[in-house]
Formats: C-alpha cells, structure tokens, sequence
C-alpha cells in the first residue's frame, strides 16, 4: 500500500470519528435551513438597493443622462432590481431549506440555487428590456441587475456561512476548537 493512500484513509477515519463525535455532542447530521433569515435578508437587501437607486436617481440631473431622464433610469433601475428579487427568492425556493438534509446536501442545494439564478435572470431581464425596450435603458438595466446580484449572492451567502459554521466540526490542528458552535 502506498503512503498516498494510507494518508487518505487516515483522514477519511478522522473526519468519520469527528462527524460521529459531533452527532453524540448534540449536533445534528440532517438539519433545515433558517428559510425565514434566508427571505428576509434578501428583501431586505433588495429593498436596500432599491432606496439607494431611488435615491442616485432623484440626484441625477437630465442633462447628463446621456439622452435618457432621471425618471427613465429610476424606472429602468426598479425593472432590473425587481427581476433579481424576484429571482434570488425562487433561488431560496428551489434549495427548499425548509428540508432536512446532510451538509453536502446543503451545498449541493446551494449551488443549484445559485445556477437557477445565473441562468434565470438575465434571460428575465432580457424578455422585459424587449418587451419594453422604448422605455428602458440598456446601460441602467445592466448595473440595477448587476448590483442587485451581487448584493443579494453575498447576503444569502453570509447568512448561510454563519449558519452552517454550528455544524462543522473544526479542522485537526485548528485554533477554533469549541465544538459544537453557537
């Protein structure tokens, strides 16, 4: 047997004695997801966002919107904001955090989540910016999107790491040896 695998199945006993000493702590193996914090922190984000558009929209001046009014980009920006708040909750919906589930489970979730919400969104924007291209701005409908994404992925992702962070036992040799987490 070489030292490669004998280092792995090493760990892979290690990991299995932490996983099975973190289940006798009190910690679960299957869990749910805090759905509520998970749709709270999203509106409350995109609300966030929303208030900051109006807010640099009602700040802009006409002339120098490059041909489209301060009311065309507070409307363009709403269009594009609304479109991913609609989207990152469907994203919440289709993980179903509600479920219990294993850790990698989790993850797996998480990630199509995140995939719907790539791959959903700009198609939305697109079929409203066509349907409503005289009104819209391609420039304002772009960073609303962009900015709204952004925000919404790295809320959802904090909320989930924090979580998360009670069910991981720490690594060997890790300074954060409290275990199980609060």
């Amino acid at each position: 047997m070489n030292s490669t695998n004998a280092i792995s199945n090493d760990d892979r006993a290690m990991r299995a004695s932490q996983l099975s000493n973190a289940a006798g702590a009190g910690v679960p193996t299957q869990f749910a997801l805090p759905t509520g914090s998970l749709l709270v922190s999203i509106i409350v984000s995109v609300l966030l966002v929303a208030g900051g558009w109006a807010t640099a929209a009602s700040l802009m001046k006409d002339e120098n919107a490059g041909g489209v009014s301060a009311g065309g980009v507070f409307l363009t920006g709403m269009v594009g904001i609304g479109v991913v708040g609609v989207m990152s909750i469907l994203g919440v919906v289709v993980m179903t955090p509600w479920k219990s589930r294993t850790m990698i489970d989790w993850m797996t979730m998480w990630f199509a989540g995140t995939v719907f919400r790539v791959l959903v969104t700009p198609v939305a924007a697109y079929v409203l910016y066509s349907a409503l291209s005289p009104r819209l701005s391609a420039k304002s409908l772009a960073l609303s999107v962009a900015i709204t994404y952004m925000i919404a992925l790295f809320v959802e992702a904090v909320v989930l790491s924090t979580y998360l962070k009670r069910y991981c036992p720490p690594l060997p040799g890790s300074p954060h040896s409290s275990f199980p987490r609060s």
